[in-house]
């Protein structure tokens, strides 16, 4: 009994998964799985194509710059008000 709802459930669960991943893998390169790499921003670039001359400097670089650019006075709020106060 349980080996007749078993047999139509294998081929289906199996070829379901893989059916779909093989053909977005090979041609995941081409530029179908450009969306599907979104989480990869060190693979080749066929995701941030596009946008990989401007996102890979921004990623790590506004990180980095905003974090030493408040706390340098530019942005911050005790850099105005020093000048005010002698004023």
């Amino acid at each position: 009994r349980p080996i007749g709802p078993v047999k139509p459930i294998k081929p289906c669960s199996p070829f379901s998964p893989r059916s779909p991943l093989r053909p977005t893998r090979p041609r995941g390169p081409g530029g179908p799985v450009s969306p599907f790499w979104p989480f990869l921003p060190g693979y080749p670039g066929s995701p941030f194509g596009p946008d990989k001359p401007s996102r890979p400097s921004r990623p790590f670089g506004p990180v980095k710059p905003i974090s030493p650019g408040a706390p340098t006075g530019p942005g911050r709020p005790s850099s105005p008000g020093r000048p005010m106060s002698p004023f």
